[in-house]
């Protein structure tokens, strides 16, 4: 997907960040001391939610986010987008081998 959206031309061109499950310390989300918690700290985002909040259409808190199913349908609309804007029809038929069950 990273590649598709950051290929040149017409429906590509996007700067897009790619960072492996077990990189440490990603930007975007904080450890803050809070004394009020049984960890002694807690998680926050890169954006101060309470201010931006209002000038958003939608918006997801951190920690909680969004769910797999909304990350899948972002990724459907947007290899929907691409195809629409590019002229691609993209395959992404999934087609698994026929396996007799063992007994």
């Amino acid at each position: 997907m990273a590649r598709l959206l950051m290929a040149k031309g017409k429906g590509g061109d996007a700067t897009v960040t790619i960072a492996h499950s077990r990189t440490k310390d990603l930007a975007g989300i904080n450890s803050v001391e809070d004394p009020s918690t049984k960890t002694g700290y807690r998680l926050n985002g890169d954006v101060d939610f309470d201010t931006v909040a209002p000038k958003c259409k939608a918006i997801t808190p951190v920690p909680g986010g969004v769910g797999p199913m909304t990350i899948a349908m972002l990724m459907s609309n947007t290899v929907t987008a691409c195809e629409r804007l590019t002229g691609w029809a993209w395959d992404l038929t999934l087609s698994l081998p026929r396996v007799a069950p063992h007994f």
